[in-house]
């Protein structure tokens, strides 16, 4: 064989080998980190606007019962004045009466820092034939109530002036949630103020 034919065929050293894994495994390294901060993005983005849609559910809940209100009880409407804010919380819970599809419901709804939790218990009125009408609870404990919004870390209820919504009692709700940029609002006229 010819010297020049010999060292054509010569294979890969033990070094080159181990430089070719050894960057291999620098790639692969770096193409893992890349993938699991692409995956934990888009779970974090997932998360985000699942809790945004949630919110958006929970607080149009609250606008369609506010709307067809017909009396609040709680705070009293005679202290709620144009500008002042109430927080509802378990103390002072935001309570009122609407119709729901011809039936009495009294809704109660309160926030809870501690937990980050927005609650709702609803009472449906009963009648019963010579005797006083009572509510029942709909499902669930009344103590605990039920969680219609997570990871909220405010909740705002303000009347507005009449003066500025053509002479319309409306209160507006504004909830504000954690790891999110916007506020929600919910803007609902009710004629039991």
């Amino acid at each position: 064989m010819c010297p020049r034919f010999h060292r054509a065929l010569r294979g890969f050293t033990l070094l080159e080998v181990c430089i070719t894994i050894g960057l291999l495994m620098l790639f692969l390294i770096m193409l893992g980190d890349c993938m699991a901060a692409a995956y934990r993005a888009t779970n974090k983005s997932t998360q985000s606007v699942s809790n945004y849609r949630l919110a958006v559910t929970a607080l149009d809940a609250l606008g369609r019962e506010l709307r067809a209100c017909t009396t609040v009880y709680s705070p009293n409407p005679a202290t709620l004045n144009p500008g002042v804010v109430i927080t509802p919380n378990r103390a002072k819970p935001l309570i009122f009466r609407y119709n729901d599809a011809g039936v009495s419901t009294v809704a109660m709804w309160w926030f809870e820092e501690e937990p980050q939790k927005l609650y709702r218990v609803r009472y449906q009125m009963t009648y019963e034939y010579g005797k006083p009408s009572t509510y029942k609870l709909q499902g669930g404990d009344p103590a605990a109530g039920r969680v219609m919004l997570r990871m909220v870390t405010a909740v705002v209820l303000e009347k507005l002036d009449p003066t500025s919504t053509n002479d319309v009692n409306m209160l507006r709700v504004r909830a504000t949630m954690a790891g999110m940029d916007s506020l929600l609002t919910v803007e609902a006229s009710v004629l039991g103020l």
